[in-house]
């Protein structure tokens, strides 16, 4: 089973540094507990596009729009580093 990204997210969460996310599990991980911006629709969108892709791990094009969206959240939150 493939659970993770071709390319990993960059992001920047509070004092810990640049981190990362490679992973479908640590980027829903990261999305429910460390984000420091949960109102947005770029978070929603990525909520629901990560429990899409964690049901299916296998599906190429459920984890790249899982990526896409935990991309999104973060440029929304102003934590993306790519």
């Amino acid at each position: 089973m493939k659970d993770w990204w071709d390319e990993p997210v960059r992001v920047v969460i509070s004092d810990r540094g640049i981190r990362n996310v490679e992973r479908l599990e640590k980027a829903a991980e990261m999305l429910l507990g460390e984000w420091p911006e949960q109102n947005g629709p770029a978070y929603a969108n990525a909520k629901e596009a990560l429990s899409k892709a964690l049901q299916d791990p296998s599906s190429d094009s459920a984890r790249a729009a899982a990526r896409m969206a935990f991309a999104a959240a973060a440029d929304e939150a102003g934590i993306l580093r790519e």
